[in-house]
């Protein structure tokens, strides 16, 4: 059964990254979640994935990300190549959210773009526990395929360059089958691809029928009981 405790939520500063930190107030914390936005959103649209997270007994964390919320903004239409600027800088971050929040348990979320970031973590840092993946890439390379200029850096987190890194970790991926932002075609690829570096039943892959490029409530609840899951 689900706890569902109240959540105390608090804008942060960790060094130039704003982001908001929700604690449960009612239960000894589980855990700790970073979670990631998309392209184009904000730290404040993921209040309820990240409330829903933190009432069933996790500390949160949503940072912005680089051009977004406080960070500035763009034209996220005719500037959309500079995502792979964002998801590099994300997580280029990551050692200083995770000196700041020194967590015991973590696991790292995240949609769209976001999701790209928590893969590129999860794949290439071996501190981190466990992984949900929505809407989004696990191979950079094809992903990305379509861009001009790919940054090499970038590529040194290919989820698929460190399919030896995952040993006993879990990898959750949530897709809409109908999804017409990102190609579900290279997430079934990258399952293919990768189901024989995890442990049997560590690689968990799910397709939402006719659902575009959505977070659904059924999603949030999926996420939670995953990261419950022992």
């Amino acid at each position: 059964m689900l706890c569902r405790s109240r959540v105390e939520k608090k804008r942060v500063e960790i060094g130039e990254i704003p982001a908001i930190y929700y604690t449960p107030m009612d239960v000894e914390s589980l855990g700790t979640v970073i979670h990631y936005h998309g392209w184009s959103s904000q730290k404040e649209n993921h209040d309820l994935m990240a409330s829903n997270l933190c009432a069933a007994g996790y500390t949160v964390l949503v940072p912005d990300g680089l051009y977004h919320g406080e960070r500035g903004n763009l034209d996220y239409e005719e500037e959309f190549e500079k995502i792979l600027d964002v998801i590099l800088q994300s997580i280029k971050e990551f050692p200083l959210l995770y000196k700041w929040l020194k967590p015991k348990k973590l696991a790292i979320t995240g949609h769209s773009m976001g999701s790209m970031i928590a893969a590129g973590l999860f794949h290439s840092i071996e501190s981190i526990d466990k992984a949900a993946v929505i809407n989004g890439y696990c191979n950079f390379k094809e992903g990305f395929q379509e861009a001009e200029n790919i940054p090499e850096e970038l590529l040194q987190y290919d989820p698929m360059l460190h399919l030896d890194k995952v040993g006993e970790r879990k990898l959750l991926i949530l897709h809409g089958d109908a999804d017409s932002s990102v190609s579900i075609d290279i997430q079934r690829d990258y399952v293919n691809r990768a189901k024989d570096s995890f442990k049997e039943g560590h690689l968990i892959y799910e397709e939402m029928p006719n659902l575009n490029h959505y977070i659904t409530l059924s999603m949030l609840q999926r996420t939670i009981a995953f990261l419950r899951e022992e």
